[in-house]
């Protein structure tokens, strides 16, 4: 038996109570101790892969709140709204620095770099870490459509006048 919290063996402490961290433990509930350590290890490396690919996932967000960002920064240099069909240059406005195609390259990237990581949860975790992974996927599947449907849609026109 090994503890949950910090690996510390289990096996013939009088106490239900880890000396290491203070984690309850019964002995009768498997559910309350790890059998080995490499079960505690694939729960801690699938919720850090887990987290990576969520933040992976946002990038596209990010983007978007970036787009807007440039926007309010033009409205501040210019006093008044830049006009979105061409008639302000983006790159001639102090203080606003963006690639051309960086939009296409954030949408291109960001889910199928999650989606590897996701790959590789799989292959480094463990048989108990598969419900973490799904959920993993589900939300950053969720967040990445979420972040491209706003680059689509644009409803702010940020997009649109970045790139013209």
């Amino acid at each position: 038996m090994y503890c949950l919290a910090c690996t510390y063996h289990l096996q013939s402490l009088s106490s239900h109570v880890c000396p290491e961290c203070g984690r309850p433990f019964d002995p009768d509930d498997p559910a309350s101790y790890a059998r080995s350590r490499f079960q505690v290890n694939d729960e801690r490396r699938a919720r850090r892969l887990e987290i990576c690919t969520i933040g992976l996932s946002l990038i596209p967000l990010i983007a978007n709140g970036f787009a807007l960002f440039a926007l309010v920064l033009a409205r501040l240099s210019l006093g008044r709204w830049p006009h979105r069909t061409g008639g302000d240059d983006p790159y001639g406005i102090d203080g606003l620095w963006v690639f051309d195609d960086l939009p296409l390259y954030i949408l291109t990237l960001a889910f199928p770099t999650a989606l590897l990581a996701l790959v590789l949860c799989c292959f480094i975790a463990g048989h108990r870490a598969w419900r973490r992974l799904g959920r993993g996927f589900g939300l950053g599947v969720t967040l990445w459509l979420c972040g491209a449907g706003l680059f689509i849609w644009d409803p702010s026109g940020a997009w649109s006048w970045l790139s013209d």
